[in-house]
Parts: structure tokens; C-alpha cells; sequence
């Protein structure tokens, strides 16, 4: 069992493709990583229709070494330890 969490941030373009961009946290537990991707995504992704370019927060997963590169502050929030 780890004591760090990762949400892999998912970029999308259309035309170009998609993959996993990079990673928010590190989080101290999941449900703080949770609360991040739930954040996120209601904040960036909420149009009823997909735009041509977006990124998307995944489900956490256990951190792995993985470099942490997304901000994890919304509206003033701070998500991670």
C-alpha cells in the first residue's frame, strides 16, 4: 500500500490524438485525489459538447515516481499534501 496518489491528466486534440499528458499531486490519500479529479473536471469539462482540444483528470492511481507536474489548486483549493 503507498501513501501517495497520482490523477493522470488525459490531453485529447482532435486530429492529433490523445494520451496521458502527465500527472497532479502528489495527494495523501485517495479520497483527497478523488476530490481533485472530481474538482477539476467540473471546472474544465462541464460543456455539453467535447471541444477540439481538452485535457481531463483520470482516476487516481498509486504514485510509482511518477513527476508531478499539473497544478493542484482550484477556485483557491489546495488538493494535495
Amino acid at each position: 500500500m503507498t501513501d501517495e496518489y497520482v490523477v493522470p491528466m488525459y490531453e485529447s486534440e482532435r486530429g492529433w490524438g490523445a494520451k496521458v499528458d502527465g500527472y497532479a499531486g502528489p495527494f495523501a490519500s485517495l479520497d483527497a485525489a478523488a476530490s481533485f479529479k472530481s474538482a477539476y473536471n467540473r471546472k474544465y469539462n462541464s460543456e455539453e459538447t467535447v471541444p477540439d482540444y481538452y485535457i481531463k483528470a483520470l482516476d487516481p492511481q498509486e504514485r510509482h515516481g511518477e513527476p508531478c507536474e499539473y497544478k493542484t489548486q482550484i477556485d483557491g483549493v489546495e488538493y494535495a499534501k
